[in-house]
């Protein structure tokens, strides 16, 4: 792992093993990394010049995302994949199924992923203390975001496209799109969202704004 912070080239990582997918945020650094017998979690501090393994166990961490301190990951320790936290030096489960909870992404101390409940993939939310199944339907809904209060994910409804779907904290989602094209990859910020569609062979990219 490698990062460049002040016009400085730093290599985060010397070892004979794989590391993998580096989030960063503010001055901290998160990737997974085999330690020799399975995947872990670590975190680099810049500010304090410091790298500290967030997992030490027996099953495989992964695909963690970061965001002012705090860490979640899909965690390995069962059957299953979980969706684990990692808050002011604590860990906590945070999802409840017995099915896999993949594609964490996490925000102010909130998380979202989607969860498989038995027939297809739900949102699912970890509020900061309890978690909430956002979505309770009879196809996919995949690939979440979460920034500045608004949650974004696709959702395959009623073809075989993928739709946008938002939440912004109140009773009911919003369904940003309605076309035959396959619309992907929806990411949010400053309470916008864009994401790639796929037309007559072309990647294109749409914003949504909020009205005024």
């Amino acid at each position: 792992i490698m990062a460049w912070a002040g016009g400085e080239l730093i290599q985060l990582t010397t070892n004979y093993y794989y590391d993998m997918a580096p989030k960063v945020h503010g001055s901290q650094v998160v990737w997974y990394g085999w330690d020799g017998h399975d995947f872990e979690i670590f975190l680099y501090d810049h500010s304090k010049d410091i790298t500290t393994q967030i997992t030490s166990n027996q099953y495989d961490d992964v695909s963690p995302a970061l965001w002012d301190g705090v860490i979640a990951w899909e965690g390995y320790a069962g059957a299953d994949a979980d969706i684990f936290m990692w808050k002011d030096g604590q860990t906590r489960k945070i999802s409840e199924n017995i099915e896999d909870d993949l594609n964490p992404r996490v925000w102010n101390g909130q998380a979202v992923w989607q969860g498989f409940d038995g027939d297809d993939f739900e949102i699912y939310l970890f509020d900061g203390d309890k978690t909430i199944k956002l979505t309770s339907n009879t196809y996919d809904d995949v690939n979440p975001d979460i920034r500045d209060g608004v949650i974004c994910w696709m959702g395959y409804h009623s073809n075989w496209d993928a739709e946008i779907f938002v939440w912004d904290g109140g009773a009911e989602s919003a369904q940003l799109t309605e076309n035959e094209f396959e619309d992907r990859n929806p990411r949010t910020a400053g309470r916008r969202v864009i994401w790639e569609s796929e037309q007559g062979g072309k990647s294109l990219i749409f914003l949504a704004e909020p009205k005024k």
